[in-house]
């Protein structure tokens, strides 16, 4: 098909990024998906500590702390994310429905108060724990797709988040 993005995209990835993609991502998925997701969130709130304010259910739970792993919500939400990480990924090949996708994503967030600068940390910290996780197995080549791929989903996330957040503010 080629690659993903127009040439007015310069956030484009391309037949080989979606093999490296597909590939570290099963890797990256296997076993227990909301423990590997843990470890992105868990960065995610050190690098970012106000994040964590947006889990109202984690007022009387901090979810950095000891109990992190017993708050089913958060569990539920962190399945949720990487589930639909995964569906993303499954859907490379059809450039369209992907963007329609991570524009529905971005306008989700922007219904919680999510800042356009949390998705940002999201990526990197996805990196770090792809990283992380695949160790000899995150190769230059695997760091450069999801690098490229990183910035695709960024883009168009926040055009759905930038549309929504512009709806929101209309009615305010």
């Amino acid at each position: 098909m080629g690659v993903c993005g127009s040439s007015a995209n310069k956030f484009a990835f391309t037949e080989e990024d979606k093999k490296y993609i597909r590939i570290s991502w099963d890797q990256f998925s296997q076993g227990d998906m909301a423990e590997n997701g843990k470890l992105v969130f868990t960065r995610m709130f050190e690098k970012s500590p106000a994040i964590q304010d947006l889990f109202y259910y984690s007022t009387s739970c901090k979810v950095m702390s000891k109990k992190f792993g017993k708050n089913c919500q958060f569990d539920n939400h962190i399945c949720q994310v990487f589930d639909t990480l995964g569906s993303i990924v499954s859907i490379l090949d059809d450039c369209k429905k992907l963007e329609t996708s991570l524009e529905d994503v971005g306008s989700a967030h922007a219904m919680f108060a999510f800042e356009k600068d949390y998705f940002n940390v999201f990526g990197e910290c996805l990196l770090v724990c792809l990283e992380q996780k695949l160790g000899d197995s995150f190769t230059p080549q695997v760091k450069t797709a999801w690098t490229h791929f990183s910035s695709f989903i960024l883009e168009f996330v926040l055009a759905g988040w930038t549309v929504r957040m512009d709806k929101l503010n209309v009615y305010r």
